[in-house]
């Protein structure tokens, strides 16, 4: 095996596993910024319900 071949290998390698782990931290964080603004919303409707239920 030629050292062309094998940097050519060993830099695509390592360029595909720097683009899987950006690709996982951007995920991550849309993931959790998603989940954050649904789960608020969510505690918001739950509230108002409670208070709607109180009311009848």
């Amino acid at each position: 095996m030629s050292i062309r071949l094998r940097l050519t290998l060993w830099y695509s390698g390592l360029l595909a596993a720097v683009l899987i782990g950006f690709g996982l931290l951007i995920y991550s964080v849309v993931y959790n910024s998603t989940m954050s603004d649904i789960r608020g919303e969510l505690a918001k409707l739950s509230a108002n319900m409670r208070v709607q239920a109180k009311i009848f």
